[in-house]
């Protein structure tokens, strides 16, 4: 594959997303802002373009062929960021660096720069945070995922809105379950704050609901392959009795959609853990290491238990009201 995926007169849109990496989050927003934007006079900036032009066949080059990029801009195509936490320096400043980089490249050029379903940090310090805050300005329009960024930013320059995470305007259809739903799913990522201790507690919970409540579990690793080692730990372990734990790795976005779409309750540590169970209109509680999860939980009016809070007594009340909230409903 060559730089220039497709002539610079065609293209229209340059799509900016944290594709090509296996993450199911960032590749629902890719598909939705395909469906929104047209494949046929768009490229994406991926880490891996012939995966994603594979995956979505769509037009995909390397992020960092900046000057293929560039000769995009003078003629005239739009920098979208399509979704994400991409401002923000929590986890590198290379991310932020990157992303200010695409920005005032596009604004050399004479190019227009649109940022959607953005979320906001966080960032480590007042220098990070203003660098994202000119980023913002230079932008033509600004939507939040986020009502908080929203309600803070919205006056700081470029017509701002507050509105929902792309993965709300997928174009997919999900099948409809239409049996009793009697599965847990159970969406988890590796972090700090998932400590020896805290996954003991979340292992003798899934055993609870194996044992007790006769739950079938299924662990759903939304990041290939950053969580998989984690789901894997936990269904080894889980394969006693009559109903044994089982993986989930989706091939594509379908399948993944359809397995959420059977389960009677979903715990998420992942915040498109949420959001996906949010679009499908399936139970869920978030359970939160990042302000993001927190903020969508709110917004839904969802329960969401802080990761530094989870032990015996969190899980089992939370898990208690739940089925209470069911039988009332």
């Amino acid at each position: 594959m060559t730089d220039r995926a497709i002539g610079y007169q065609q293209c229209r849109y340059v799509l900016v997303a944290s594709v090509g990496r296996g993450n199911w989050g960032d590749e629902a927003m890719l598909v939705a802002a395909l469906a929104r934007y047209g494949a046929a006079n768009s490229v994406v900036l991926s880490v891996e373009p012939q995966k994603t032009q594979a995956l979505h066949g769509c037009q995909a080059i390397s992020r960092r062929a900046f000057r293929t990029v560039s000769q995009y801009f003078q003629n005239g195509a739009v920098l979208v960021f399509i979704g994400g936490s991409q401002f923000q320096n929590i986890t590198s400043w290379g991310s932020l660096l990157y992303h200010a980089l695409l920005v005032l490249l596009a604004r050399t050029w004479g190019a227009t720069v649109i940022m959607e379903g953005q979320g906001w940090g966080p960032f480590t310090n007042s220098l990070a945070e203003g660098l994202a805050m000119l980023c913002l300005r230079l932008a033509r329009q600004v939507e939040f995922r986020d009502a908080r960024a929203y309600e803070r930013l919205k006056t700081l320059g470029p017509p701002m809105a507050l509105g929902l995470d792309p993965v709300f305007r997928l174009p997919i259809k999900v099948i409809p379950y239409k049996t009793v739903k009697r599965s847990v799913a159970l969406v988890l990522r590796p972090h700090a704050l998932l400590t020896e201790e805290r996954r003991q507690t979340l292992y003798q919970f899934c055993q609870t609901l194996q044992t007790r409540w006769g739950k079938r579990l299924f662990f759903i690793p939304l990041a290939l392959p950053e969580d998989l080692a984690l789901a894997e730990w936990f269904v080894t372990r889980l394969q006693t009795g009559d109903l044994p734990a089982t993986l989930v790795r989706s091939e594509n976005l379908d399948t993944l959609m359809n397995a959420i779409k059977a389960m009677q309750l979903v715990f998420s540590m992942r915040y498109h853990g949420c959001v996906f169970a949010e679009w499908l209109q399936v139970d869920y509680v978030g359970l939160s290491y990042d302000p993001k999860v927190q903020h969508h939980c709110e917004l839904f009016k969802r329960p969401c238990l802080p990761i530094h809070d989870l032990n015996a007594d969190t899980l089992h009340y939370l898990w208690v009201h739940y089925l209470e909230s069911v039988q009332v409903s």
